[in-house]
This record gives C-alpha cells, structure tokens and sequence, in this order.
C-alpha cells in the first residue's frame, strides 16, 4: 500500500511540474522565434540600415516671415558602441541634402538601444522611448519616462494597416499617436508609422498657436500665429553595402 501511495504522488508530481513548465511558457508567449520580442521587426536594430526621407518643415513666426525647409533625409545606422550600462548602442547618422543631385552631408547624430522591451531613441540629446514591445492596438506609455519632459502618453491608435508614403508602400504598418489636442487657441497632432522590416516611414507634427485674441476678427478661425509643421515622408530603405 505505501508503494502504491509513493508511485501515485510521484505521477501527481509529474504532472504538477508539466502543468508549471507549461505555464511558464506561456508567459514567454511575446518572444517569437530568433529571441526576438513581437514588433523589433518594426525597428530593426541592424548596422548599414537606412531609410530615406523627403521632408518638409515650416516654421511660423508671429512677428517675422515663416520660414519654409523641403529637402531630403537620410537616417542611417552607422555603427555600435557599448554604453556605461554595458548595452549595445546603435549610432545614428543623420544626412541631409536639398535633392538627389547633391552630395549627402552629415547634420547631427543619434543614438537607439533597446532596454528590456523598450525602444529608446536619443534625439538632439533628448531619449524618448518610442516602441514598447509587444506592439498592441491601445497600448499606451509615457514617452518621456527617460528624460527630463512633462509626461506624454504614446498611444498605438492603429496595426498591421497599410500605408502609401507615395514612394513607397507597406502592408503591416502601426501608427503611434504622440498627441492629440485642438481647441479655438491651439492645435497638437503628431504622430508617427512604422513598418514592418521599414522602421519609421512617416511622421506627422502640427503644433501651433492660434490667433488667440477674442477681439481679432480673425479668432475662431484656426489662423497661425506661431509653432511648426513637420512632415517626413520614406522615399527608399534598405541597407547599405
């Protein structure tokens, strides 16, 4: 009889430990094959990727002429060094040039890494966390948790939509809403899409302030008075040789 006790809890324990183990599994379930999290594929972390940009830029001054930029952009991962935290760090040149007749030249440098399941991107010093993974519709995170910056919340408002910059078009692509705000002053929307096996293939910005004087003729009616607008748009991506 104790025989018979001792070999029926042995099969219970084994059955116990495969119920755990399967659980555990479970809880791995966001890691794909490759020991990749569900959405790198949407920032690919990879030395000699690029993608070009068209991009255009507007700078409204109350007192002064707007200023208007069109040019062309090319974000290129470069190279990779370890930071004071032992992470793997990817350097990111930023090009410019006014059109495909002239030479690329280099304008600033950022960085991107990912920490645990987070994308952090360092741009003109400032790290934002772009991408947490996975990539779900509603998801949303505060942008600025790693600088200095009021709270923003970062929203996934859409995925795998397709997307047409024009030049190119994608089938799986995820929209990230930074903000969202209007009223009869003010206007706030910027947003950015990242593609599958693209990265960020186009951004949005429109911040601006509004003619905000009640006795202006010109009040209510979404007249600029200062902020930007920021469009950049993929025009090509692929990895350089």
């Amino acid at each position: 009889m104790d025989r018979s006790n001792s070999m029926i809890k042995q099969v219970f324990f084994y059955w116990v430990m495969v119920i755990v183990l399967s659980c555990a599994g479970c809880s791995e379930s966001v890691i794909e094959t490759g020991g990749k999290l569900r959405g790198e594929e949407y920032y690919p972390l990879v030395v000699g990727r690029y993608t070009d940009y068209d991009v255009h830029h507007i700078l409204y001054h109350e007192f002064d002429e707007d200023e208007i930029f069109q040019y062309q952009m090319r974000e290129v991962l470069a190279d990779t060094f370890r930071n004071n935290e032992g992470q793997l760090v990817y350097r990111i040149e930023q090009l410019v040039r006014e059109n495909e007749s002239e030479d690329w030249e280099i304008d600033s440098v950022w960085t991107a890494y990912l920490d645990k399941a987070r994308l952090i991107k360092q741009e003109s010093n400032v790290p934002y966390i772009k991408l947490t993974y996975p990539l779900t519709l509603n998801k949303a995170w505060n942008g600025n948790a790693t600088n200095t910056l009021d709270e923003e919340l970062y929203t996934i408002d859409s995925v795998e939509h397709t997307w047409d910059t024009g030049e190119l078009s994608f089938d799986n692509a995820v929209t990230v809403r930074h903000q969202k705000d209007s009223s009869l002053i003010h206007k706030d929307v910027r947003f950015e899409v990242y593609a599958e096996e693209g990265g960020m293939v186009y951004k949005k910005s429109e911040v601006y302030q509004y003619i905000n004087d009640s006795q202006d003729p010109d009040f209510g009616k979404n007249i600029i008075a200062s902020g930007y607008f920021l469009e950049m748009k993929a025009r090509d991506t692929g990895y350089i040789k």
